[in-house]
């Protein structure tokens, strides 16, 4: 994993045990958002994306004493599968996480058996507001590849549909 490319964006990388298609539906699919993104130990609660071109993006999250974190933004290119840009605006109590408008990508590649994920994060505004992002997102890929890597050693199979005939939905545990 690499983090902060020194040109006031914050880069980081992470190999994964699981498909491309797997690794994309673990960050766009909220009830799987919801298990493992937990910026700063708050808990996704709500999520509203319309992945495509020009399509919104909103995360709800539910944090311990103090008024709720909010992220808006913007899809400014979806390709299911392999990548996603968008905007996004910290709406935060924080003092560090200030209101400023940030653009993220996020690549999602096959390697060998797995794959691998690739992430900036560009301050739009101000390049002294990325700097608590940088452990963030190391610590984001983390619980990401535990989520990933926890009880999923059938990532790949499908689901039955209550009468033991597959899905054709892959089955992510519970």
């Amino acid at each position: 994993m690499k983090t902060n490319n020194g040109n006031g964006a914050v880069a980081a990388s992470k190999d994964f045990p699981v498909s491309a298609d797997i690794l994309y539906r673990a960050w766009t699919e909220p009830d799987q958002l919801k298990r493992w993104w937990k910026p700063m130990g708050n808990q996704l609660t709500d999520v509203s994306a319309e992945l495509k071109e020009g399509g919104e993006v909103e995360y709800k999250f539910k944090s311990d004493g103090s008024k709720d974190l909010i992220i808006r933004g913007k899809y400014l290119e979806v390709v299911p599968n392999e990548k996603l840009v968008y905007t996004w605006r910290w709406q935060a109590p924080d003092e560090a996480l200030d209101d400023s408008e940030y653009k993220l990508s996020i690549n999602f590649q096959s390697s060998g058996e797995g794959s691998r994920i690739d992430i900036s994060q560009e301050a739009v505004n101000s390049r002294e507001s990325i700097k608590p992002h940088q452990h963030g997102w190391e610590e984001a890929l983390n619980h990401l590849s535990d989520f990933l890597s926890s009880d999923r050693s059938g990532a790949d199979r499908e689901s039955t549909n209550g009468s033991g005939e597959p899905s054709g939905v892959p089955d992510y545990g519970s």
